[in-house]
């Protein structure tokens, strides 16, 4: 538990109060039709769904809980994705479900949650290779799809995706993206996509820049990442 009082505020919170989950001591949830009726229904006010998520922990309403963590996850709240995670991890709320589970902590990790890391080792662990493409392919959608919609935020989380995330780094997908990056002045970018090119023959970075500005112009239009393969045979 030592390392977990690291964390913010929030996460101290919820970390000492899972911990007994960490110690293997297994919550009762009351029985009661009404109880499992209204308690796991998920909150259609997503106001402050962190923060409740941590209270519904701490009354050992796990269902409520993992319901508010997913409202918070899914708007990219990185705490609120490990926290989803670690629950679906040990079957807290719901049955224990590990691809579940890695797809959120592997976008907490992207979003910069230390324990991530750690947490993600662990499931991968659990999973053969066979199920884990699947959820990286997940976690490269939903990193696209939050760049489409505008969120640039995630264009940095996507080149360190291909460059960290991967079995194997993918050089040329995280030069581009962080080329990306550098273009619309996001922070801590530039020596990374140096170091992505360092890795790469002249005749990719040529190709890959060409690439990089025409995803550039069409996410400044407002237009998808990828070009659809009608417009791009019209051109061929």
């Amino acid at each position: 538990m030592r390392h977990l009082l690291r964390w913010s505020v929030s996460c101290v919170c919820f970390a000492a109060l899972i911990g007994l989950v960490v110690t293997g001591t297994m919550y009762q949830a009351p029985a009661t039709a009404q109880t499992m009726s209204e308690s796991a229904q998920p909150s259609t006010d997503p106001t402050n769904a962190f923060s409740r998520g941590v209270q519904a922990v701490k009354n050992k309403n796990f269902q409520l809980a993992i319901n508010l963590f997913e409202t918070a996850a899914s708007r990219s709240e990185y705490e609120a994705q490990y926290n989803l995670a670690y629950l679906l991890r040990h079957g807290k709320g719901r049955p224990q479900n590990y691809t579940e589970a890695l797809y959120w902590v592997k976008l907490a990790q992207l979003g910069g949650i230390e324990l991530a890391e750690d947490l993600a080792d662990e499931i991968e662990d659990r999973l053969s290779e066979k199920q884990l493409k699947p959820v990286l392919d997940r976690v490269a959608s939903a990193l696209e799809r939050r760049i489409e919609a505008g969120e640039f935020e995630a264009i940095p989380q996507l080149a360190a995706y291909h460059h960290s995330l991967l079995p194997e780094p993918d050089f040329e997908q995280a030069y581009l993206w962080y080329a990306i990056a550098v273009a619309l002045s996001l922070p801590e970018v530039i020596d990374r996509r140096d170091d992505m090119e360092d890795e790469l023959e002249p005749e990719q970075i040529g190709a890959l820049q060409e690439e990089s500005t025409a995803i550039f112009n069409r996410l400044l239009a407002g237009e998808p990442i990828r070009q659809p393969q009608s417009e791009a045979a019209d051109e061929n």
